[in-house]
């Protein structure tokens, strides 16, 4: 799909009686031995390595020593695992370091001669020994509001007050770091962001965007557009907290769309039920159509269209939300599970490794949804199910669309409550009330609305720092081919996978 070799499955079976396998006991003695013959683990970055040669070096080449590996209690305590036909024995674990205490995973898988090695080793530092940090709310909150003082250069300037702007401008107030966060948005009706506003003391500007940022010298000059007007200030340092996907929609023309009488919009302005054409590449069309129907009795037809300013039209996965949630998700269905134990699981598995399994269990989900499926192709919808190779995961990961996880539109589909049109040759043109494929088929509308999803978030790059900066970035957002790591995804903590 994007180019990356995924690895292979381990043979995860077990040679010996699962009653008479002592998981804990098994956990303890890897992990006295692991802390034996390893120096060193743990480095200021996130990476994945794969086989003896290339573990080993990434080891070697650490300065960190772990102490004190205890396994964890709790849901995360050894156990033997049994998921779809895989077997290991998984436990999570706590330990040391000299900058911090941390937690890991491990997943034992038994070879032939019955001996229990590492399939799957994940840490993460959980911590810092550090001191003096501030506390929150204690500095006075920045607002352009009633209250407001003017924006001043700042050491550091955070673009959007999202999570990840508000995550890093705290860190670096508790650090002692002066930093500035810009957020286009007013604060009306974002509830969550009025309380980080409060509760963490935040140099927050609202209302305001970044319109340029440019490079002078040893800093940047940036360009603000606000309440008060246009004005520059400089930063030495400036992060765009703006997320790997852009907010600006795909929002392509069609031959006769300047002839057509009736309104054309992407499904982020739809507020309303009509009856509607909706071109759709994305998943969002099926929730947004289920969710929109019964508001006005609109009727509504989906348009699966091959349309030339998105390439092959591809079938999507549909899953119903029991497979979803007892084969995709199975290894957290844990009675008590606690989020950070949740969080544990989930970055332990190498993105690759997931990619790599999520093909055989989206062939699982398949066939637990076989009456669904058909239903839905007997509509016209064409469908994915992981046997050419690629699993849900690579659209949920890569992708970023072209899957939907059924919360009801799928039987108003299969009951033909919603209408599929699925043409490989596209959207032929526009009329003056109608849209024709490249099939013939014509359908007489007053609305289309446009599913076609958003752009990268390098072309938010490109709008802001220009051409010289965004070619220099190709790739922002893509797995790393070593580390399978998104490469501006910054929502873990630092970690080391091995």
């Amino acid at each position: 799909m994007d180019g990356t070799v995924l690895p292979s499955l381990s043979e995860l079976w077990l040679h010996t009686q699962r009653d008479t396998i002592d998981a804990e006991t098994i956990v303890v003695k890897w992990l006295s031995q692991l802390q034996k013959c390893f120096e060193e683990r743990l480095a200021w970055d996130f990476a994945t390595k794969q086989g003896k040669d290339m573990i080993g070096g990434y080891l070697r080449s650490s300065q960190v020593s772990l102490e004190n590996l205890e396994p964890c209690t709790g849901d995360l305590k050894p156990a033997v695992v049994e998921w779809e036909e895989m077997a290991f024995v998984q436990s999570g674990f706590v330990f040391g370091t000299q900058h911090g205490p941390g937690r890991g995973l491990v997943r034992l898988a038994n070879d032939a001669d019955n001996h229990w090695k590492a399939w799957i080793v994940f840490e993460q530092l959980e911590g810092l020994k550090q001191r003096d940090l501030k506390a929150h709310g204690t500095q006075p909150t920045t607002v352009n509001g009633p209250n407001s003082t003017a924006a001043e250069d700042a050491p550091v300037l955070i673009v959007s007050a999202g999570q990840a702007g508000v995550i890093l401008g705290t860190r670096l107030r508790q650090m002692r770091i002066p930093c500035l966060v810009v957020e286009r948005h007013r604060p009306v009706g974002d509830a969550w962001r009025a309380r980080y506003d409060s509760l963490m003391g935040l140099n927050i500007l609202l209302n305001t965007n970044v319109t340029s940022i440019k490079r002078d010298g040893s800093k940047y000059s940036v360009e603000l557009d606000g309440p008060p007007g246009r004005r520059t200030i400089s930063s030495k340092h400036v992060v765009l907290a703006t997320s790997v996907i852009s907010d600006k929609p795909n929002t392509p023309r069609f031959t006769g769309q300047d002839t057509f009488k009736g309104v054309v919009s992407h499904s982020s302005q739809r507020k309303s039920g009509k009856l509607v054409p909706d071109i759709a590449a994305k998943d969002c069309r099926h929730f947004r159509v289920q969710h929109q129907r019964p508001r006005r009795r609109a009727g509504f037809r989906q348009l699966r269209c091959k349309a030339g300013f998105h390439g092959p039209a591809a079938p999507i996965f549909s899953v119903s939300s029991h497979s979803w949630k007892t084969i995709q998700l199975g290894c957290w269905n844990m009675d008590g599970l606690t989020m950070d134990e949740a969080g544990v699981l989930g970055n332990s598995f190498p993105t690759a490794m997931i990619r790599t399994m999520s093909i055989g269990s989206t062939a699982a989900m398949a066939k637990a949804d076989k009456d669904m499926l058909d239903g839905l192709r007997k509509a016209g919808l064409a469908l994915r199910t992981g046997q050419d190779g690629h699993g849900l995961a690579d659209h949920q990961l890569i992708k970023g669309g072209r899957f939907y996880i059924d919360q009801g539109a799928s039987r108003m589909i299969i009951d033909g409550r919603i209408k599929v049109h699925h043409c490989e040759g596209g959207v032929r043109e526009f009329g003056e009330t109608s849209v024709t494929l490249a099939d013939g088929t014509n359908i007489e509308t007053g609305v289309v609305v446009l599913s076609t999803g958003y752009g990268k978030n390098l072309d938010h790059v490109r709008k802001l720092m220009g051409d010289e900066v965004a070619n220099k970035l190709e790739g922002l957002g893509d797995l790393e081919i070593l580390s399978n790591v998104g490469v501006a995804d910054c929502r873990r903590s630092k970690t080391s996978r091995v």
